[in-house]
């Protein structure tokens, strides 16, 4: 599977299995209005990033092609998204923006998670959780 990018502001996902030209490889759906070239997929080959000129970069689970499902949006430039790249280690993502600046993602939830928890210290109490969050039970996520 791979995904282009085109002038129409679609991404589409195009199963290339079949080497046979006549075999309709072009999937009908179109996950993003983005114009720029979606980046690689990750390693496990089910999640692709586009990013387009709305300066957000939109990460797609298209483990069935016929029916992506959106899965994160990364927001933090100020311009249109130029260049996407997955990074060698295969959970990073790197993007160039037209604001002139290069940004590291880590698109690994435990990993970030695991950031945020190392972050959040002291780990909120019974009675923070009540205060803030009543009527749901207690389950801090860093506990």
């Amino acid at each position: 599977m791979i995904g282009s990018a085109s002038v129409d502001a679609t991404v589409r996902l195009w199963d290339v299995a079949d080497p046979d030209p006549s075999a309709g490889r072009r999937r009908a759906h179109r996950p993003a209005r983005h114009r720029r070239p979606p980046s690689p997929f990750t390693p496990s080959g089910h999640i692709l990033a586009t990013g387009g000129d709305d300066s957000a970069v939109r990460l797609w689970d298209v483990e069935d092609p016929d029916h992506p499902v959106s899965v994160g949006v990364l927001t933090g430039h100020s311009g249109g998204i130029a260049k996407l790249a997955i990074a060698p280690d295969g959970h990073s993502l790197i993007t160039a923006g037209g604001d002139h600046t290069v940004r590291l993602w880590d698109t690994d939830p435990s990993r970030v998670a695991a950031r945020v928890c190392a972050t959040a210290w002291p780990p909120i109490t019974r009675e923070q959780w009540n205060q803030y969050l009543p009527g749901i039970d207690f389950s801090p996520p860093c506990g």
